[in-house]
């Protein structure tokens, strides 16, 4: 305790920042970061990932411009092509058996509605996979993710008031996509992020100002359980925003979670009867790029990514970005080594990713 508080007296004398000399803070580099988005103003939102299973390294980056539709990458950031389909503002992509091209799916919130598209590689192209898109009843749709459970695919959407709807996607004969309700509940308020466990076969949420929940789709009429009280955590700030799982191998899970009211990522193991926390950490500027600030949506890549990221990576929402000496930018994406992440723990995660999940 006396060394902690020499610390922090030596960063108060030398005029730096507090938050850098709290012990269990843990600081990550930013590997690279995405073009700006087309738009002003708060536009970069949430992000997927198409993984290109023959060279890792010609996998797609889609990130959401909130503003005006989707937005396609490199792995190095670059932009390839601009989609400008409406305001989504979440988005998730899923790998389909039987099915020629991968879904994409995300909350629309110009009509409020679920925008549904096939991703084709070659040509790179979205197209639209249903005659209509799924119309929800919450007032406004927010969150968004796919689920995957006893052979059938779940299209999930959160709302601003906590509503959760929960659609059986299938497809059809003529090759279009199907949407048609299944369950419905409620969180007590805002929620956005969303993650499914494909090995535990749970339901993560993120309600922004009260903590984390877990809602199992075989029991669905019991109640989503809050796990993880924002009041009890004292390493993060309201929103919790984002929600990600980074597959280890020998079925190792982590959960990331965005701390948007300090700029945090909050790491658990994902565990039989619950989330052990592991700690938390910021990003790092390098001389290339700003660190994250005020992170709205996250993304993992549990899959080798050619040599530039044989472990995957962590996409993070960039709400402050700032060029190296070029000033303020359009919001963009950051792109963070997973090895990065894993080493800064001591003993270290896990980084052999289990790209079969």
């Amino acid at each position: 305790m006396v060394k902690i508080a020499r610390n922090i007296l030596i960063c108060i004398v030398l005029g730096l920042a507090l938050e850098a000399c709290h012990p269990y803070l843990r600081h990550v580099p930013v590997a690279g970061e995405t073009a700006p988005v087309g738009s002003s103003g708060d536009a970069a939102d949430d992000m997927a990932v198409y993984v290109d299973l023959e060279d890792g390294q010609k996998s797609i980056l889609v990130g959401t411009d909130k503003q005006r539709g989707l937005e396609l990458y490199d792995l190095e950031g670059r932009l390839l092509q601009s989609f400008p389909l409406g305001r989504i503002n979440n988005v998730d992509i899923a790998r389909i058996a039987g099915s020629e091209r991968a879904w994409v799916g995300g909350s629309n919130r110009t009509d409020n509605t679920i925008a549904l598209y096939f991703l084709q590689k070659d040509p790179l192209e979205l197209i639209p996979a249903s005659a209509s898109p799924a119309k929800v009843a919450m007032s406004e749709v927010y969150g968004f993710c796919w689920m995957a459970f006893a052979n059938e695919h779940y299209a999930v959407v959160s709302g601003t008031e906590g509503e959760i709807e929960i659609f059986r996607v299938s497809e059809r004969s003529d090759k279009t996509l199907e949407a048609i309700l299944w369950r419905q509940f409620k969180l007590p308020g805002q929620t956005e992020g969303l993650v499914f466990d494909r090995i535990g076969g749970q339901l993560y949420l993120a309600e922004e100002n009260g903590g984390i929940w877990r809602w199992d789709p075989a029991q669905p009429g019991q109640d989503a359980q809050l796990l993880v009280p924002l009041s009890e955590q004292p390493h993060f700030k309201a929103d919790l925003e984002g929600l990600a799982i980074y597959y280890a191998q020998d079925q190792v899970r982590y959960l990331l979670v965005s701390s948007q009211g300090n700029h945090r990522y909050g790491v658990f193991e994902i565990a039989p009867n619950g989330l052990d926390y592991q700690g938390v950490f910021r990003t790092q500027a390098t001389p290339k790029t700003d660190a994250s600030q005020e992170t709205d949506g996250i993304e993992i890549v549990s899959c080798p990514l050619g040599s530039l990221f044989p472990s995957g990576i962590l996409l993070v929402q960039d709400g402050k970005n700032t060029a190296p000496g070029q000033g303020r930018q359009h919001q963009n994406f950051k792109i963070i080594d997973w090895r990065d992440i894993a080493g800064a723990f001591s003993p270290p995660l896990e980084e052999k990713p289990d790209c079969n999940h």
